[in-house]
């Protein structure tokens, strides 16, 4: 199982991913919501991107603005 987390997300909605992922038996995977071009995301949100460096942008890292600072994020 795999869910997009939203860089918006606080702590409270993690906690709740954690929860729900300590309750079902699959393996559950976060991938961070990333623009790529072409995509609706890339049209609404490419703006805000904090990186450039395309290397980066492999839904595990955070190229956009999160709510949380990124450590804890």
């Amino acid at each position: 199982m795999n869910l997009i987390v939203d860089l918006a997300w606080g702590a409270g909605q993690f906690a709740l991913v954690r929860r729900f992922t300590e309750s079902v038996p699959e393996i559950v995977h976060l991938s961070v919501k990333t623009p790529y071009p072409g995509t609706e995301i890339w049209h609404t949100e490419s703006r805000k991107l904090t990186c450039l460096d395309y290397r980066l942008s492999d839904i595990q890292h955070a190229v956009l603005p999160a709510t949380l600072p990124l450590p804890e994020f």
